[in-house]
């Protein structure tokens, strides 16, 4: 920071005032499958509406969990939703 000001790569800024969305921690394919949980659907049932492996959904909850820093995978929905990873 310069005086008190923040100083953000114009490379990156030109990319946040094109796109006008806030970076975003999850993946596409994370968010995707942490909105389904969000409407109750199983990782079973995820895999099958997505064309996935059920390990492959698995692989992507654990890595949101990680991302989102919680400890099951209700507190992760829920961190989802406040930080607007996701939306109802």
């Amino acid at each position: 920071m310069a005086r008190g000001e923040r100083h953000v790569d114009p490379a990156i800024a030109e990319i946040l005032q094109t796109t006008g969305d806030a970076p975003r921690l999850l993946t596409k394919r994370e968010r995707e499958v942490f909105a389904l949980l969000a409407q109750g659907q199983s990782g079973e049932e995820i895999a099958s509406e997505l064309s996935l492996w059920a390990e492959t959904v698995r692989t992507h909850v654990r890595n949101a969990m990680a991302k989102l820093q919680a400890r099951t995978r209700t507190e992760a929905v829920v961190r989802a939703l406040a930080t607007g990873e996701i939306e109802r």
